[in-house]
């Protein structure tokens, strides 16, 4: 990492960048990351809605057209989504295939109720980050700016009010901040401390390639 920072420091300073202004680049694409790293994993609407139904799946037998009844009923979204969360192997985790005999049974409303609740909340977290990254975006002077498209995850991005950001203020260590304020996004099984790291370092490294990138393109446009 120390050889990446580094890295960083050497390519802004060429493309005219001050270390505070690296910094925003930085927390843009972090901030993109942590949208993405956000539970369901990935940014497609589409494949977010399946994994929450086949996390739903594992622990839940479907009565389609019944209520059901006795100790073994979930009767309302929020039974289920706690049911859920009680059987997740460690916080943070995907609920293993339950023996079919353990699992309980839910009704398909009350199903499709729990998993419209758990989609928008995964919604709420990435969008929040998108947010906080558009807002840090705001800090960049010059050409060349960094931001997260409109299309990018646009489900959640009616979320994005969730976030804010501080620019950083000029000096020896400055430093950029993004913040969610989204009520479920400091849950471990939406974000944990590993897939954090995971975004700061991925971000990182696009901010590196990006400078690489938009110096090869002043290089052309001299020659």
């Amino acid at each position: 990492m120390r050889k990446l920072d580094n890295s960083i420091r050497k390519y802004s300073k060429k493309f005219g960048d001050s270390t505070a202004q690296a910094t925003v680049r930085w927390a843009v694409s972090t901030a993109r990351e942590l949208a993405k790293y956000s539970q369901p994993f990935g940014s497609s609407r589409k494949a977010n809605l399946g994994a929450i139904r086949k996390d739903a799946l594992s622990s839940v037998i479907l009565e389609d057209g019944k209520t059901p009844k006795g100790k073994m009923a979930l009767k309302t979204p929020e039974e289920m989504i706690d049911w859920m969360d009680q059987n997740r192997i460690r916080k943070g985790r995907r609920i293993p295939k339950m023996d079919i005999r353990l699992r309980r049974r839910v009704s398909l409303r009350v199903f499709n109720k729990a998993v419209s609740i758990k989609m928008q909340r995964a919604g709420m977290a990435k969008g929040a980050w998108i947010g906080a990254g558009n807002r840090i975006a705001a800090a960049q002077k010059g050409s060349g700016r960094v931001t997260i498209g409109s299309n990018f995850m646009k489900y959640a991005q009616k979320h994005a009010g969730l976030g804010s950001a501080k620019k950083p203020i000029p000096g020896f260590k400055p430093f950029s901040q993004i913040t969610n304020s989204a009520r479920y996004s400091s849950d471990p099984y939406v974000l944990r401390k590993s897939q954090i790291d995971s975004a700061l370092n991925d971000g990182k490294k696009k901010t590196l390639s990006w400078y690489r990138y938009s110096l090869r393109l002043i290089d052309k446009q001299k020659s």
